[in-house]
């Protein structure tokens, strides 16, 4: 299976997942957003020119499964993640487990914030420095703990560094 397939059915199962069972399950709001979880792991270790179309993709998946009053938050948000991810993470140690969880929380709270920026200008919601204080840091926290299982997951499916990348390295060809 070609690894834009394995990204975009474990984003749809992962929305499946926040938005039914985790929901449910998990205390205070600690339900990870998988979306950008993924485009972590994408920005990290799949610099490809279709990256940013995939991305844009699972941002649009994100707000049809998300109850969004609009189209379009969240595909702005994880693209632009994904940019600002890929442009530093040649700077960052990213075998560090360390390194990813606070990459996770930081573009975690970036999502939130874009997205309540965005939504604050065409809808009537809640303000946004009331959705950064009450939703954000739970969601934050949330991603981070699961990120550890979902990077995990594909590390086994094959998906990320390999003797292979580091040898021949990282491109922007297809």
């Amino acid at each position: 299976m070609t690894p834009g397939y394995v990204y975009l059915l474990t984003a749809i199962l992962g929305l499946v997942l926040q938005g039914s069972l985790l929901r449910e399950v998990l205390p205070f709001g600690l339900v990870p957003n998988f979306i950008v979880i993924v485009v972590v792991h994408l920005s990290f270790f799949w610099h490809r020119q279709y990256g940013v179309w995939l991305v844009f993709l699972l941002g649009l998946l994100a707000d049809l499964f998300g109850s969004s009053l609009i189209l379009g938050p969240n595909a702005s948000a994880a693209v632009l993640i994904y940019l600002g991810i890929t442009i530093v993470s040649k700077r960052l140690y990213i075998e560090s487990q360390l390194t990813l969880s606070v990459v996770v929380l930081l573009a975690t709270l970036s999502n939130r914030l874009i997205v309540q920026l965005i939504l604050s200008q065409f809808v009537e919601s809640d303000s946004v420095v009331t959705a950064m204080i009450g939703h954000a840091p739970f969601e934050a926290l949330g991603s981070v703990i699961f990120a550890q299982a979902v990077f995990w997951f594909f590390k086994k499916m094959g998906l990320g560094r390999t003797a292979n990348t580091k040898l021949g390295g990282i491109s922007w060809a297809g």
